[in-house]
């Protein structure tokens, strides 16, 4: 096993440099300038590199070696503990799904994976991938296959790994999700192509990492250890990324189907991925509940902060305020919240973010109109509550004032509409 993982750590940085050649040649051929050409650039490098059918086959040999080195240095403990190996083996990770990706949903445009359960549609959707992983080397046609996507279900990445390594965990799983949120050139019409699969894939993994945020914080509804209680944070800056990525996916969608006619020529989602998207936005509302209910204020605090940054988003919270808002405004009238000025602080600033989030955005107006009578009724029901009940709820006066100062700032004239619309005596409250 030493001998073994020595010399797996020296094809990690073998591969890896070739890696980084090739991608740097790449994006020096397409314009970019983080990309540089250099003279003495090997001839190799100039084949591998080229935009022809010899070349890509090359590339193709390329990207399977760096996937089994990738896929075995994952299951490497002396590998994974180390963060300089670690970072390499993602980078590697990260540039080959990149490049794999956008091929790989070319060839599956808007196949769809009839299932009745989204258990038997994740195996469905990644047949292709482990067909090709056990097929031996004769099953390779590294064009037509993102075996890529397979890491992200079936490795311990990112879900084990973040428990070991969890700053390079973070910092790569976030490049991940950009990746797999930036929806593919699309046709004449400006339409992303192959978005249902895109976001099929995006919603299996945004329900996974949701599914198991969610029974780690259920099977300790009273107490925390402080290695889970650490773990849920890590899940919540992992469920954050991939739910903005799912978002901005959406959104794009919405955006370039608004007219009527593209919405006649183009069907976008099959049932699978219709279903797998929906149930993700259940869970996600069945997540922040139990999150905003749970005994441990950590978690509450987290949940909020994880709301927060995610309904600053435009995208995120035309999609998921249903989602999040109403189990945050119950949890600001319980029992509990009103022993936790810091969790009351939190829960009020993401409400300011639903408001403040869609100031000078056109998509959030019917949004922003939505919110302000909601805060307004209640901030009624608040003042009511500690006017009949001195000292209680007190803790809610400040960050409650601060909502309705930046509520009035993104929308003066809506608020001052509703608030003459209150009877007197609550306009005096």
């Amino acid at each position: 096993p030493t001998r073994r993982s020595a010399a797996l750590a020296d094809m990690v940085e073998l591969m890896h440099a070739i890696s980084v050649a090739l991608f740097r040649r790449r994006r020096a051929m397409a314009g970019n300038t983080s990309g540089t050409v250099l003279d003495e650039d090997s001839p190799w490098l100039h084949t591998l590199a080229d935009n022809n059918e010899d070349s890509e086959k090359a590339r193709g040999t390329v990207n399977a070696y760096c996937f089994n080195i990738v896929l075995v240095s994952l299951q490497d403990s002396a590998i994974l503990e180390n963060a300089t190996k670690t970072s390499q083996v993602l980078d590697m990770f990260a540039w080959w799904l990149g490049d794999a990706l956008p091929r790989a949903l070319a060839r599956n445009n808007m196949h769809d994976f009839p299932a009745d359960s989204e258990e038997e549609i994740e195996p469905a959707a990644l047949r292709d991938e482990t067909e090709l992983l056990e097929g031996g080397q004769d099953a390779v046609p590294p064009q037509q296959h993102c075996c890529w996507l397979w890491l992200l279900f079936l490795s311990p990445f990112p879900l084990e790994l973040v428990r070991s390594q969890a700053t390079v965990t973070l910092k790569y799983w976030k490049v991940i999700c950009a990746i797999l949120g930036t929806l593919q050139s699309g046709n004449e019409s400006n339409v992303p192509s192959s978005s249902s699969q895109q976001l099929l894939y995006l919603s299996l993994i945004a329900n996974k990492l949701v599914k198991s945020l969610l029974s780690s914080i259920s099977g300790h509804d009273r107490t925390l250890p402080e290695t889970e209680e650490r773990n849920v944070v890590y899940l919540f800056a992992m469920v954050v990324p991939v739910l903005s990525a799912l978002c901005k996916g959406l959104h794009q969608i919405a955006e370039a189907t608004k007219s009527e006619e593209c919405q006649q020529q183009h069907s976008f989602f099959g049932s699978s991925a219709k279903s797998v998207v929906g149930n993700c936005l259940t869970q996600v509302h069945e997540l922040f509940s139990a999150a905003f209910a749970h005994t441990h204020e950590k978690v509450v605090q987290t949940a909020a902060s994880s709301a927060q940054s995610l309904l600053q988003s435009p995208a995120c919270a035309v999609v998921l305020s249903s989602a999040i808002v109403p189990c945050l405004m119950l949890s600001l009238v319980t029992d509990r919240a009103q022993n936790s000025p810091a969790v009351i602080d939190a829960a009020w600033g993401v409400i300011s973010s639903v408001a403040v989030g869609r100031q000078g955005n056109d998509d959030g107006s019917a949004l922003l109109e939505a919110t302000i009578p909601m805060v307004l009724k209640l901030v009624f029901c608040i003042a009511d509550h500690t006017r009949r009940r001195p000292g209680s709820l007190q803790a809610h006066t400040a960050p409650m004032a601060q909502c309705l100062v930046q509520a009035a700032r993104s929308n003066p004239q809506s608020l001052k509409a509703q608030v003459a619309a209150m009877p007197s005596g609550s306009q005096q409250m």
